[in-house]
């Protein structure tokens, strides 16, 4: 539904024991060997304006929550990932987020805040306004936190109450097979390395053009244009294989009963069998 292609647009130190340069320091162990996307955006950050050396540790990431690393030298646990893994974790989070956000833990202690914003596709509400029109229920799953969902949401007029934030990627398939279990045919679109599980669990999975390359292959459909409205093409095309897919199907059976049988008793020169078989072969 956004671009995909976010800007870092702050960072708040929450703890004053913790000056700037040291906060990136140690939030480059952190997302030196991270894939996300943020962490992408934090490390040319960190690169942009600090020297950053690497240090020895142990580094670990909880898909869809976080990263964290550890020195090896001193025991200095970091951790940068989202409020829902802290909490979990027991680690107090006394901060309201506006923005996509996140939080920079270390030993324990919140210390700074990365916001990060991105903006909706031009073509995102076309697309939900022409989906509603043939589909009875449309959902937003999402890993963010509620407020950014809502202002997504609110652009896209998309139900308030149809919103789950704060998602991990287990969460999303599991929305995606109550449904199913609830006899439900479920559609889902997306294009993070965090949606491969809903899109595998889906009886169609759409990965948009933006998508990596292993988010494509947990799809059904990879759509080729960034234009979420090309969406209204795939129920037309699925109609039209189906359809020739059948005839393929006829075809070839009436085919057979025809031609096997003159095969059999040898009424048919090599010749005729050959142009046959290819004549089938270019028609199906």
């Amino acid at each position: 539904l956004t671009r995909g292609k976010p800007a870092l647009i702050g960072i708040k130190l929450v703890n004053a024991s913790w000056p700037l340069a040291q906060v990136l320091q140690h939030a480059y162990q952190c997302v030196y060997y991270s894939g996300h996307i943020y962490s992408d955006l934090i490390r040319q950050h960190i690169v942009e304006n600090i020297l950053p050396v690497r240090e020895l540790g142990s580094y670990s990431e909880a898909l869809g929550y976080g990263v964290q690393w550890t020195s090896d030298s001193n025991k200095l646990s970091v951790a940068l990932g989202s409020k829902k893994w802290f909490v979990e974790q027991q680690i107090v989070i006394n901060a309201i987020d506006k923005n996509s956000v996140s939080y920079l833990v270390i030993n324990k202690q919140l210390v700074a805040i990365f916001e990060f914003e991105d903006s909706v596709k031009t073509s995102a509400k076309k697309a939900i306004s022409h989906l509603a029109m043939q589909i009875p229920y449309i959902a937003m799953l999402s890993g963010d936190n509620k407020a950014t969902c809502q202002k997504v949401a609110q652009q896209l007029g998309v139900n308030k109450e149809n919103i789950y934030s704060e998602m991990s990627p287990e969460q999303k398939q599991k929305q995606i097979l109550r449904r199913q279990n609830n006899q439900q045919l479920v559609g889902f679109i997306g294009d993070g390395l965090n949606d491969n599980l809903a899109l595998m669990q889906a009886d169609i999975g759409v990965a948009t053009k933006s998508a990596n390359a292993l988010t494509k292959i947990s799809a059904t459909v990879c759509l080729l244009s960034s234009d979420l409205t090309t969406l209204k093409y795939l129920q037309p095309l699925a109609k039209l294989y189906q359809k020739l897919m059948k005839y393929n199907l006829v075809y070839a059976v009436v085919y057979n009963m025809i031609a096997i049988p003159v095969a059999l008793f040898g009424n048919i020169s090599p010749l005729i069998a050959i142009s046959a078989m290819v004549a089938s072969s270019f028609s199906v």
